[in-house]
């Protein structure tokens, strides 16, 4: 038997092409699809913890409206305070003084969010937003649209609000 070592050689050359396409093909389409699905699981994992942030700022400016101390005990760190970017020099409002404020002396007839962003990393979230919100602290009413930055952090499964700065 005479084998044409040409044409031998030819189908070899094909045939280790043809091999070397197929596994660099199916090498890229492993790593496609590893990436996407690491994209797609940390992607929903950042909207899921936005939606919960978003839900969670709503929670405590309805429990501020209500006056409910057991929400906002959940919500609010121990360490919590509140600050204005107007009054840099002035001592930030701290977590005692903000709840005594809001169980005394603030009502809030209406609130309502604008606008709202969030960003998380890891263990943080950082929520900007603009609301609308109508009541009296003390006897002075008010009428207003307010602009903040509220920084989240996630502790043994659960968020909680360590800071609010005011930037209006």
């Amino acid at each position: 038997m005479i084998i044409n070592k040409q044409k031998f050689i030819f189908r070899m050359e094909n045939y280790t092409k043809q091999n070397l396409f197929k596994k660099r093909f199916m090498k890229r389409l492993l790593f496609i699809g590893i990436i996407g699905f690491l994209l797609a699981a940390c992607g929903g994992n950042t909207q899921t913890m936005s939606n919960d942030l978003k839900q969670l700022e709503n929670d405590w400016m309805h429990a501020t409206m209500k006056k409910d101390k057991a929400i906002l005990d959940q919500l609010v760190a121990p360490e919590f305070t509140l600050t204005g970017m107007k009054y840099l020099d002035s001592a930030a409002v701290t977590r005692s003084m903000w709840m005594q404020n809001t169980m005394q002396d603030l009502k809030i007839d209406s609130v309502h969010f604008l606008n709202m962003k969030v960003t998380t990393t890891n263990e943080v979230g950082i929520v900007r937003a603009e609301f609308f919100w109508s009541g009296a602290y003390g006897e002075s009413k008010f009428l207003d649209t307010t602009s903040f930055v509220d920084t989240w952090v996630k502790r043994s499964g659960d968020w909680r609000v360590v800071s609010r700065i005011i930037t209006d």
